[in-house]
């Protein structure tokens, strides 16, 4: 039987000998440290890469782009040529027909920063005639609309107008008779009169839209922050003739020289959104009626647009390597009625002019990567696709699965007449799991991204299966939480 002081020589001998271990594994760990640094080509060699491409990509207008990918751990790659590897291809140039051949091989775990058919929306003269409900001022394409211009002007002959085109940046108003009606390619549109004024100035609101799916549709906003854009001239006395009054342009007056935002964004240091909230309140409105209508607004333009945008989906192997991140300018009149002026592709990104820009592109940026799985929490999009083990972690199917009534009844045998079985665990398709896990995915990794489509409320009246079945799904899930409605 061991005496109370042997005890202890064995106890201490025990301590002495892990304190031993410890301090020798930590030395092995900081050998390897200190072996491998950071920068080794070693690590250069296997970190992802991405494609950053522009027609002057020496400039300011990618160094966001670029910064933030590095940040991430992404070597940047630049020019024209195709690198050997790559895992992000981000072009600020419409990419599908330069780069055809590269698009049609791309890989399922890589990516690529534009969607077929997004010109649909980013199109002025597609955009204004698309045939919204509402929140898109009334609009003619010209030479096609011209009768119908002119009927509806003889019945409104108050109204003053816009012609615009999509290679044409310069808008002036005009009176009815001063239209260009043979004018190709080109729209004429209703001038809102009475835009809202702050310190007597007319301004534009951009919204950051992120489309992550075309087939199912998924939208999201970047919702933590909008920008704010004000013309350089009060509105009144109002002067047609005088475009720095009612034009917002690249040399636009910033919210930082804004009075009513002095204290808000100056002092207070609060984000654009927030401080014109506070103005908002102020004169007794709600940031809440424009955001409502803004977000309506951006998911009737896909899902009116959702059918010619697919149809370019086809001759893709892999559909769901595109993305797109685009700006969505709106108007707001007095009554705070939203309209949408213009979607931007490949939104100006560049703070060369306005250099506190530079904090929202970066985190718009930050916000994009972490939805689209670039980068994330845990690891690399590319391992979790790859990697079935790892996006069980992930995407397990016990969070991926809803609860069905349909699932213990109808469905048993998995009967091809009644679609919602392939909701069910024992029914559902590997394709349609595939879309499944990417929007849990992209939920789990949104961070201050707001999904506007598909909505859990209303359906858009040409649904495919997928978005059928989708929607069903975010339903179902909303009402196992509401952060999913």
């Amino acid at each position: 039987m061991l005496r109370s002081t042997d005890l202890f020589f064995v106890v201490l001998g025990f301590v002495v000998y892990t304190l031993i271990d410890i301090q020798s594994k930590q030395r092995d760990i900081l050998k390897k440290i200190q072996n491998q640094p950071e920068n080794t080509q070693e690590n250069v060699k296997n970190a992802p890469v991405a494609w950053v491409r522009g027609k002057k990509s020496s400039t300011d207008y990618l160094k966001h782009i670029k910064t933030v990918f590095k940040r991430v751990g992404y070597d940047v790659v630049e020019g024209e040529a195709e690198p050997q590897k790559w895992d992000v291809f981000w072009s600020h140039e419409y990419p599908f027909t330069t780069y055809k051949d590269v698009i049609q091989k791309v890989q399922p775990t890589q990516l690529v920063n534009h969607i077929p058919g997004s010109s649909y929306y980013t199109f002025k003269v597609f955009l204004a005639t698309a045939g919204l409900s509402k929140g898109i001022p009334k609009s003619f394409a010209l030479p096609q609309q011209s009768h119908d211009f002119k009927e509806y002007a003889k019945k409104n002959p108050k109204v003053q107008w816009v012609q615009k085109s999509n290679a044409h940046r310069e808008i002036r108003i005009l009176k009815t008779d001063q239209v260009e009606l043979s004018r190709a390619d080109s729209f004429v549109q209703e001038y809102v009169s009475n835009p809202l004024l702050i310190d007597g100035k007319k301004f534009d609101l951009g919204i950051y839209t992120v489309v992550t799916s075309l087939s199912p549709l998924r939208v999201y906003i970047y919702e933590n922050e909008i920008l704010l854009r004000f013309c350089p001239k009060e509105y009144h006395p109002f002067d047609a003739n005088d475009l720095d009054k009612y034009v917002v342009a690249d040399d636009y007056t910033p919210i930082w020289e804004m009075p009513s935002f002095n204290n808000t964004y100056n002092t207070q240091t609060l984000s654009f959104k927030n401080s014109l909230a506070v103005y908002l309140e102020s004169q007794g409105k709600s940031i809440n009626t424009i955001m409502d209508q803004i977000r309506s607004t951006i998911r009737e333009v896909f899902e009116r647009l959702n059918q010619k945008m697919t149809s370019n989906l086809h001759s893709f192997e892999n559909s769901e390597v595109f993305f797109e991140l685009s700006r969505f300018d709106f108007l707001i009149d007095e009554d705070l009625n939203v309209y949408l002026m213009e979607a931007n592709m490949s939104p100006n990104l560049s703070s060369q002019h306005f250099k506190p820009n530079a904090l929202l592109y970066e985190q718009l940026l930050i916000n994009m990567f972490s939805l689209l799985g670039i980068s994330n929490t845990y690891k690399l999009a590319k391992e979790v696709k790859s990697d079935i083990s790892l996006r069980q972690i992930e995407v397990p199917d016990r969070s991926l699965f809803i609860n069905l009534p349909s699932c213990n009844q109808k469905c048993k045998d998995c009967p091809e007449t009644v679609e919602m079985c392939q909701l069910c665990a024992n029914c559902m398709p590997n394709s349609l799991k595939l879309h499944l896990e990417n929007a849990y995915y992209e939920h789990l990794n949104r961070r201050e991204m707001k999904r506007v489509a598909p909505s859990v409320e209303d359906a858009f009246s040409k649904l495919t299966k997928f978005d059928r079945l989708q929607q069903i799904w975010f339903k179902n899930k909303c009402l196992e939480d509401k952060i999913y409605c």
